[in-house]
């Protein structure tokens, strides 16, 4: 399960340009703001204020996908993309479920990084 919520390669190569004492701190700080990013989602009443919604999702869509957490950041696109073109019908579902493959992915860039946790 881990492998298909990181992205081991795109990990391996940000550890080439940056090192891996920096590539540490920079998870570090992912798992502190990525997941405060998912409490701020999951707080929201998802239905009533779908724009805040997708402002939360652009965020984690983006911090995710720069250390290798591309399944979140692609459910989090997919997100805003159907606020974007009102395609979706219900956000409380589809919040839930970007809520736990977010909690899934940041235990997983965890485990592949205990020291930075």
């Amino acid at each position: 399960m881990t492998a298909e919520l990181l992205d081991f390669a795109a990990l391996h190569e940000l550890e080439a340009q940056i090192g891996r004492f920096r590539l540490e701190r920079v998870v570090g700080i992912q798992l502190i703001h990525g997941r405060a990013l998912i409490e701020k989602l999951a707080a929201l009443e998802a239905d009533s204020e779908p724009q805040a919604v997708r402002l939360i999702a652009h965020q984690i869509a983006g911090s995710c996908g720069s250390v290798g957490m591309i399944a979140l950041s692609e459910a989090a696109t997919s997100l805003e993309i159907s606020i974007l073109s009102g395609t979706a019908v219900k956000l409380g579902p589809i919040v839930e479920s970007l809520r736990q493959l977010g909690a899934e992915s940041h235990d997983a860039l965890e485990a592949a990084f205990p020291k930075s946790g």
